[in-house]
């Protein structure tokens, strides 16, 4: 995004100067990708405003693995009395009577 210039550090010469306009539209975006993501190009309130929305996704993300969490404790919970109650009555099963088949009725 910004003029560039090379400047050999033996004799403080510039070596090669780049303007903003000889950039290709591929150079432009991605010289662009760095102070977007950081907040570089406005100053103190863009980070601050950039700083506030990471903290409201960490603690979406955070929300959200606690809910999920809970959740699945609680299903699996279920699941484990479901199959609890199903060996408790199988067991019971055999100790009452016999069953009667339709012929005898």
């Amino acid at each position: 995004m910004y003029q560039t210039a090379t400047i050999n550090p033996y004799n403080g010469e510039i070596a090669a100067s780049r303007l903003l306009s000889n950039r290709t539209a591929l150079e432009f975006v991605t010289e662009s990708m760095r102070p977007l993501h950081t907040g570089d190009f406005g100053g103190l309130w863009i980070k601050l405003i950039w700083f506030f929305f990471g903290l409201v996704l960490s603690m979406m993300v955070l929300s959200g693995l606690l809910i999920w969490t809970k959740r699945t404790a609680l299903a699996t919970a279920n699941a484990l009395k479901r199959s609890s109650k199903k060996q408790r009555t199988a067991t019971a099963q055999p100790s009452m009577s016999r069953e009667t088949s339709e012929a005898n009725l």
